[in-house]
């Protein structure tokens, strides 16, 4: 109940006039049928996490560097949007395809979000001669990852590359199985043996 002086009690709801484009409103309506929420708490719930960008570049800081930390947030964003603009921009998104994190599956989506994020990290180069790397070689350090990544538990540690107590959070974020199968499609991984009849 309001307080007399018309200032709204701790978790008191107060009305917020908004007038969105009918793409953004399908865009609510869909991801509020998606997560179980009325398109009120969907707002609300998107809302309150657009100030929270700042706990995320602290926890990302805390874990990769500021620097480091700012890319991850780009290439982020950049991806979020193009995968999803390609995603939802697709005829038969507003036909009633809710699922919001489809851009994963689709390959056009996804292309879209790999150049996206291309193009910041060439954005970002440093200008000079690109000479021999003294360190590990990319390739082993995505191999490494990706093997971490899909080996349940796995928590090595101690090499900078490897992802440590990270293991179980990408774990729950990604599916492994296709991270594996792809990784040894493109040979990232070596191609599986074959069991012997």
């Amino acid at each position: 109940m309001p307080n007399r002086r018309g200032r709204p009690t701790v978790g008191e709801r107060v009305s917020l006039g908004l007038r969105v484009t009918p793409e953004a409103k399908a865009r609510l309506d869909a991801a509020a049928k998606h997560s179980g929420r009325s398109q009120s708490q969907e707002a609300e719930f998107r809302l309150e996490q657009s100030f929270d960008y700042r706990g995320l570049r602290d926890g990302l800081s805390n874990v990769f560097g500021a620097e480091l930390a700012g890319l991850v947030m780009m290439v982020g964003l950049a991806m979020l949007n193009a995968t999803l603009h390609q995603y939802w921009t697709q005829s038969d998104f507003l036909e009633g395809d809710d699922k919001l994190t489809g851009w994963a599956d689709d390959p056009t989506a996804y292309d879209q979000g790999v150049q996206a994020a291309n193009l910041i990290l060439e954005a970002y180069r440093p200008s000079g001669e690109v000479l021999k790397p003294n360190n590990p070689p990319s390739e082993k350090v995505v191999k490494d990852l990706i093997l971490a990544a899909i080996a349940k538990g796995n928590k090595r540690r101690g090499r900078w590359h490897d992802p440590g107590e990270m293991v179980d959070v990408i774990d729950k974020l990604i599916r492994a199985h296709r991270l594996e199968e792809r990784a040894r499609e493109i040979g990232i991984l070596p191609a599986k043996q074959e069991t012997g009849q």
